[in-house]
């Protein structure tokens, strides 16, 4: 899949993906464009962030919700304000993160897939593209499955995770 920068289109390079078309099409940002927009991290995000086409959180390096976009706070059913300084977990309302020691600190979250992504993207170990993740969500006593597919990027010290599907 082509990859390109949706601010300049400056080309990207090509990333792997389960879809085969030619004329597949992946966005990123290139570094110059990024140096740009995130050159202070007390910026108000939310504006680059509505640019996007699909659903997008930032994170920061120890886990925890920066922003998001309009499309991204609808697929969540929350509000911008409530998930400020939140850890993934409570923003995705995991259900093993009321315990003690919340979100990446319990001894449930050893295994868990969205977390491994975020770390491993924020090492730079790759930025990945349609990442199944399956998450069980807690609402009151009411356990439910979400299956999400998820593609991250690290963007100058953040992870910027896309959110391409969910069930």
């Amino acid at each position: 899949m082509k990859r390109i920068c949706a601010w300049c289109q400056t080309s990207l390079g090509e990333v792997s993906s389960n879809i085969h078309s030619e004329q597949a099409i992946t966005h990123g940002i290139c570094d110059i464009c990024l140096n740009n927009l995130f050159a202070d991290r007390d910026i108000d995000f939310i504006p680059f962030l509505n640019s996007l086409s699909a659903p997008v959180i930032l994170i920061d390096d120890n886990n925890t919700y920066l922003s998001a976009n309009s499309k991204a706070l609808d697929v969540l059913a929350k509000d911008h304000q409530f998930l400020k300084q939140k850890r993934t977990g409570d923003v995705f309302t995991c259900e093993n993160a009321h315990l003690e020691g919340g979100c990446g600190h319990t001894n449930r979250c050893g295994g868990c897939q969205m977390l491994q992504l975020i770390n491993d993207t924020y090492e730079g170990k790759d930025s990945f593209d349609h990442v199944p993740v399956t998450l069980f969500q807690k609402h009151g006593d009411v356990r439910h499955k979400l299956d999400l597919e998820l593609t991250t990027e690290k963007v100058n010290g953040l992870v910027l995770m896309r959110i391409d599907s969910h069930k």
